[in-house]
């Protein structure tokens, strides 16, 4: 960007750099190789174990983190900054470290975006871990009533609950075939490790073993694996679903479960 300092720069300019370079980049001007970026993405569920694997991953002599949720490529005023402000994340002194992204609202990226990303890191791998659809909603209804409103929930009525509930977005999380089938329109199904909420509790060492093994990592390497077994988030108040909130998931979600257990078998019988 010339010879003037970051902070010389205005908002302007920084913008029309960004734009010309992205342009650049989708019209094939411009080399990625100069950039460092992420050789792996964790797409979510969000509520479904993310915090978990991160906590983890952190822990493993293999792998290095600046942040979690970067949100560069789903929020605007992330994505209209240039791909330097990307790449810082990702640029360590080893270049055998091995990076992630873990921004789980990435599942609701459109085509156009994933074509982008596709020409940044055409061999990325992916990890999803996968939750009850029902079950995610609630807690992710907890999480916005209970952590962001700091609100009672046994003081919180379902008129209140389900504008949020029924959220196109927040419903739409749960589409898990749908995601996946997105997203392997630009990268082979080889590269995508889908994985269940549910061995968070029941084999976490199989589970995060197997993740590690997908991303490159060598699972024969010595580290303090004791906190697989830990709970990552204390909710202040755990609240079991309400009736008439189950009664709206359940059947908004039918058809999707019925699919997933087609398609997923017994890691999904209990859904």
């Amino acid at each position: 960007m010339g010879q003037k300092t970051k902070y010389e720069y205005s908002t302007d300019e920084v913008l029309a750099y960004a734009k010309t370079q992205k342009s650049l980049l989708i019209r094939g001007l411009l080399n990625p190789s100069a950039f460092q970026f992420p050789q792996f993405f964790c797409i979510g569920a969000q509520k479904s174990g993310t915090t978990w694997l991160y906590y983890n991953l952190k822990k493993h002599p293999q792998f290095r983190f600046r942040a979690k949720e970067i949100h560069y490529f789903d929020i605007k005023r992330n994505f209209d900054k240039p791909l330097e402000y990307y790449s810082q994340y990702f640029d360590f002194k080893n270049k055998r470290t091995i990076c992630g992204d873990i921004t789980p609202s990435y599942s609701l990226l459109s085509e156009d975006r994933l074509k982008f990303i596709q020409k940044l890191v055409p061999d990325a791998k992916f990890v999803m871990l996968l939750r009850n659809p029902v079950e995610r909603v609630w807690s992710a209804a907890l999480m916005q009533f209970v952590k962001h409103r700091n609100e009672d929930m046994s003081q919180v009525s379902v008129e209140e609950l389900m504008p949020f509930i029924s959220k196109k977005e927040v419903l739409e999380r749960g589409y898990y075939i749908d995601i996946i089938e997105k997203f392997q329109k630009f990268w082979p199904a080889e590269n995508f490790y889908i994985g269940f909420y549910d061995q968070i509790s029941s084999e976490p060492k199989k589970l995060f073993t197997e993740i590690i093994t997908h991303l490159g990592a060598k699972p024969e390497l010595e580290f303090d694996d004791s906190s697989l077994t830990e709970v990552v988030h204390k909710r202040k108040q755990e609240v079991e679903i309400f009736p008439e909130i189950k009664e709206f998931l359940d059947e908004h979600y039918k058809e999707h479960i019925v699919e997933m257990k087609k398609k997923w078998g017994a890691a999904v019988s209990n859904w």
